[in-house]
């Protein structure tokens, strides 16, 4: 091959290599509203949930203790929201309000439950 068909294949993976890092990550929103008559209850089970992992030796702000408490949280949220694309090291959670707009509805179905029977 020449040094013309070398150079077009090299910038033909390089644009490749764009599109893809620049595909747009997708994920199910959920809608989330610090003022939800259940958010203070959230917010108790995020930091109980926060004290567990910490006590089992997760920094703070590292991506296990978040990873632990999402889980500690919600299992059924964390699987949805994260499994599928672990958070990695330095990568800033944009599912995070999606995480607690799904959480609040797990205790909005709970709490209607509860009303029912």
């Amino acid at each position: 091959m020449s040094r013309i068909s070398w150079a077009c294949v090299f910038l033909l993976l390089v644009v490749l290599a764009d599109v893809v890092a620049l595909t747009e990550f997708s994920y199910k929103h959920y809608h989330y509203n610090r003022k939800h008559r259940l958010a203070k209850q959230l917010k108790t089970k995020e930091n109980e949930c926060d004290s567990q992992c910490q006590q089992q030796g997760n920094e703070k702000d590292s991506v296990e203790h978040v990873s632990c408490s999402r889980l500690c949280v919600s299992a059924e949220c964390y699987q949805e929201l994260y499994a599928f694309n672990e958070l990695e090291p330095g990568e800033i959670d944009l599912r995070d309000r999606s995480f607690k707009g799904c959480v609040l509805e797990q205790m909005n179905a709970q709490s209607r439950a509860a009303r029912a029977t």
